[in-house]
């Protein structure tokens, strides 16, 4: 597995309750037509037939990301949700 920086998302403007759902997905530079859930690409990995991204919500309330398999054809073969639960007591 090697760390990489191929992938880029759209950014959005204006209040941060307003933006969409979902953001597009650019491979170096140049959409490729996928949209996913969340904001920011926290880390990205490409491995021998795939690609992982690792994309959260940029939200100081949430702690979670989503999580992306990408074939090497750049279509969705999996996502996951991972919400990390912090406890303090």
């Amino acid at each position: 597995m090697k760390s990489i920086d191929k992938f880029t998302i759209q950014e959005h403007d204006g209040k941060y309750e307003d933006w969409p759902l979902k953001s597009s997905l650019y491979f170096d530079g140049e959409a490729i037509n996928l949209k996913v859930s969340g904001f920011v690409i926290e880390k990205q990995f490409e491995l021998a037939n795939y690609f992982l991204l690792l994309i959260n919500w940029d939200c100081p309330f949430e702690e979670g990301c989503e999580i992306v398999v990408l074939n090497k054809n750049l279509g969705i073969v999996a996502i996951a949700f991972r919400l990390y639960i912090i406890v303090i007591y």
